[in-house]
This record gives structure tokens, C-alpha cells and sequence, in this order.
């Protein structure tokens, strides 16, 4: 087992929009996120919107659940190879949740069935293209924003596990 030290904090003042960089100063960002010895981060390429959570797939490509113009409206992009963003999935409602079945091209996305009510998990096939509910029944919505099914992944045992946020 390896110990990874934890990251010193990063300055929090001095940056052209307040605490943080500007919205295209890649450089200014690079600088403030901290990762421990022995790790580095690099700049791959832009989302259009609020990115809720990333994935790569099999072919080393980068996915993310996308939140645009400000609303919570979204779908799944993938960088291609230059680093900008191509629309692969979506129409979803507050997408967060993202994560490929092992050994598979298969997609699986959690969002809410409406803004207020019903939270759904959705399986989009190889490739993109339309997703297909597989659950539209989970707990969600006891606010706008938060407590709704969220962060999924596939674990050793080939199951999917998915959080459902809550009140407490």
C-alpha cells in the first residue's frame, strides 16, 4: 500500500475574479489546484457548462456530465481529440452521476425524471445516442439543487452502486 501525503491548500486571494482565476486563465487554474508529490495536473480541453462529474472511457476519452447556461439542464459530452467538447448524450434533468460498465462502451447516467421529483438512473448505448431509463423510481428532490441520485461506479463484484444524496 502507498500513502499519498495530502496536498498543500493552494492560495485563496489574488486572482482576477476573487478567490479564484478567470474563467479562460487555464494557467491561473493550473497554479491554484494542488495535488500531492509525485502526481501533476494538465489542461485537456473545455466543457461547455458546469461539469458535475468526470469519467474516461476504454479509448482514453474524456466524459463528463455537463450542466448548461446556468440552469440544471444537461447532458454528456466527450472530448475529442484536440480537447474541445462534442455533445455524445443527453437531454437530462440535473445530470451528475456518470460511469461505464467494465469492459464495456456502455454508458450509465443519474438525473432526475422532473426538476422536483423522481430521481432516474438511464444507460445510454456505445457510441451515444438516446438514453434508455433502466429506473425512475429513486428517492430525490427535497431541494432544487442538492439530495438527489448522484455519484455512481461499477464495483469488483460487477455491481453499480449510486448514491442518493439525502436531508441528513
Amino acid at each position: 500500500a502507498v500513502l499519498n501525503m495530502p496536498a498543500d491548500f493552494a492560495p485563496t486571494a489574488g486572482w482576477g475574479c476573487g478567490d479564484f482565476p478567470c474563467e479562460n486563465d487555464v494557467e491561473g487554474f493550473l497554479g491554484r489546484i494542488r495535488v500531492p508529490a509525485g502526481y501533476t495536473v494538465e489542461h485537456v480541453g473545455k466543457f461547455p457548462g458546469q461539469p458535475m462529474q468526470i469519467t474516461y472511457g476504454m479509448a482514453g476519452r474524456l466524459y463528463a456530465t455537463v450542466l448548461a447556461g446556468g440552469t440544471r439542464n444537461g447532458a454528456v459530452y466527450a472530448l475529442n481529440a484536440a480537447g474541445r467538447a462534442e455533445r455524445y448524450s443527453g437531454d437530462f434533468i440535473s445530470p451528475i452521476g456518470l460511469a461505464f460498465q467494465p469492459g464495456t462502451q456502455t454508458l450509465y447516467v443519474t438525473a432526475r425524471v422532473t426538476i422536483g421529483a423522481g430521481g432516474g438512473l438511464w444507460r445510454v448505448p456505445p457510441g451515444g445516442g438516446t438514453p434508455e431509463a433502466v429506473i425512475t423510481d429513486l428517492p430525490c428532490c427535497f431541494s432544487l439543487i442538492d439530495n438527489q441520485p448522484n455519484g455512481i461506479i461499477f464495483g469488483p463484484d460487477g455491481y453499480l452502486y449510486l448514491g442518493i444524496g439525502a436531508l441528513t
